[in-house]
C-alpha cells in the first residue's frame, strides 16, 4: 500500500501543478567550495522514495480523479493527469465529475469508480464538511485519498491537500484594490466581494483573508459593503452583477472576485459599460479577462504570475495581449527535483565523491537550464535583453 500511496501522491502533485500552479520553496543554494579533505565513510542512506521494482500488476495503480462538479477550473486536470500517468508508467486514471456541486452525487460517482477497480482517489470535495464522511469511508476500506484544489474541513482522513494558498492570494488582491483606490485619492471606500459557495472551505479562507486586510489600521475607512455568494457560474454571476449596476453601483468603489466565472462576467460587464471608476481585481486567465485588461491598459507591460502548467497557445495569446513577464518558478523547481531524484535513485551519490554538493546538485541545475531554454523559445525572448 505504501508504494500505491507514493505513486498516487506523485500523480496528484503533477495534476495539482497543472491546475493551480502553486508556488513552492526555493531550492537551497549549493555550499561554497571547501578544501579537499579525506573522504568520509559514507553509510547508505534511506532512499527518498521506495525503491522502484518491476510492476507485475498494473491494476494496483488504477486511480481516479474526481472533480467537485462541472466547472472550467478543472479543464487542465485531464491532460495533466494523463501526462502524469504516462510519466509514471501507470494506467490512465478514470477522470469523472458529478454534474452538480452536490456531495451526494459526488459520493455516487466515487462509489462508481471504486466499483470499477480504482485503488486510489484524487478529488476536489463537492462539500468541504460532508465530503469527509465519504473520505473516511474510502480510507477505512484501504483506499488512499488526496484532495486537490479544495481542502476538506479539518480534521480529515485525506492523506493531504495540494492546493494554492487561496487566503494569501486574495489578501494580495484585496490590498491591491485598496492601494489603487488610495492612489486615486480615496481615503475610504466600499468593497464588494463576489465569491463561490459559502460552504466551500476555499471561500471561508478567502473571507477571512479579506476581513484581515480590511482590519489593518492603515486600511481604516475601507469596508466590506456587499458579499455576493454563489456567483461562480454564468447565470447567477450575470444576475448579481446586473443587479449591482442597476441598484447600488454608485456606492461601490472596489470589487474583489474570488471565484472564476464571476471574474469573466464582471470583465465583460465592465467593458460593455466602459467602466473606469470602479477598481476591480479578479482571479482568472480567460480570454474575456485578458481582453478587458488589454483594453484598459493598452501597451502597458503586464506580469503573468504563475505561468506553470498554462498551455502554450494561451501563453502566446497572453503575450499578444501585453504580458511581458511570465513567472514559471514552479516548473523549474519540478525539473530540478526530478533530475536530482533520478541521480540519487541511481545510487550515483554513493559512487566515489558523488555526495559532493557540486556533483549532487549538478543534474538539477542542468535541468533548470533546459527548462529555461525551452521557455525562452516559447516566449520569443531568445536574443533579447
Amino acid at each position: 500500500m505504501k508504494k500505491v500511496v507514493c505513486v498516487l501522491l506523485t500523480l496528484a502533485m503533477v495534476v495539482g501543478v497543472v491546475a493551480c500552479a502553486a508556488p513552492a520553496a526555493q531550492p537551497a543554494a549549493a555550499p561554497a567550495a571547501q578544501p579537499e579533505a579525506a573522504a568520509p565513510v559514507v553509510q547508505p542512506a534511506a532512499p527518498l522514495v521506495e525503491e522502484a521494482t518491476p510492476v507485475d500488476d498494473m491494476s494496483k495503480y488504477q486511480f481516479a480523479i474526481v472533480y467537485g462538479g462541472v466547472h472550467p477550473f478543472f479543464d487542465p486536470w485531464e491532460p495533466g493527469a494523463k501526462r502524469a500517468a504516462q510519466d509514471l508508467g501507470i494506467p490512465e486514471p478514470y477522470i469523472v465529475s458529478p454534474q452538480a456541486w452536490d456531495q451526494t452525487e459526488q459520493n455516487q460517482v466515487l462509489d462508481g469508480v471504486l466499483a470499477k477497480g480504482a485503488k486510489g482517489i484524487g478529488m476536489f470535495p463537492s462539500d468541504a464538511v460532508a465530503g469527509n464522511e465519504q473520505i473516511t469511508k474510502m480510507v477505512s476500506a484501504g483506499i488512499p485519498v488526496v484532495t486537490m484544489g479544495g481542502s476538506p474541513a479539518e480534521p480529515s482522513d485525506a492523506s493531504f491537500c495540494y492546493a494554492t494558498d487561496v487566503g494569501a492570494s486574495v489578501a494580495y488582491g484585496t490590498q491591491a484594490v485598496i492601494d489603487k483606490l488610495k492612489a486615486n485619492g480615496k481615503t475610504s471606500g466600499n468593497i464588494v466581494h463576489l465569491c463561490s459557495s459559502l460552504a466551500d472551505t476555499n471561500t471561508q479562507k478567502r473571507q477571512k483573508a479579506i476581513n484581515e486586510v480590511l482590519a489593518k489600521p492603515e486600511n481604516a475607512g475601507f469596508v466590506l459593503y456587499q458579499e455576493l455568494a454563489d456567483t461562480d457560474a454564468t447565470e447567477p454571476a450575470e444576475k448579481a452583477i446586473s443587479s449591482m449596476y442597476a441598484s447600488y453601483i454608485d456606492d461601490v468603489d472596489g470589487i474583489i472576485c474570488t471565484g472564476y466565472v464571476n471574474a469573466q462576467v464582471l470583465a465583460k460587464t465592465m467593458m460593455e459599460r466602459d467602466e473606469h471608476r470602479v477598481v476591480a481585481v479578479g482571479i482568472d486567465d480567460s480570454q474575456d479577462v485578458l481582453d478587458a485588461i488589454q483594453q484598459k491598459t493598452g501597451i502597458m507591460p503586464l506580469v503573468l504570475h504563475g505561468g506553470t502548467g498554462i498551455p502554450s497557445d494561451m501563453i502566446k495569446k497572453a503575450i499578444d495581449l501585453g504580458v511581458s513577464k511570465i513567472n514559471v518558478n514552479t516548473e523549474c523547481q519540478l525539473s530540478f527535483a526530478d533530475a536530482t531524484r533520478k541521480y540519487i535513485e541511481a545510487g550515483k551519490d554513493l559512487e566515489g565523491k558523488g555526495f559532493d554538493p557540486r556533483k549532487l546538485l549538478a543534474p538539477g541545475a542542468e535541468a533548470i537550464k533546459a527548462t529555461v531554454k525551452e521557455k525562452m523559445e516559447l516566449f520569443g525572448s531568445v536574443g533579447k535583453a
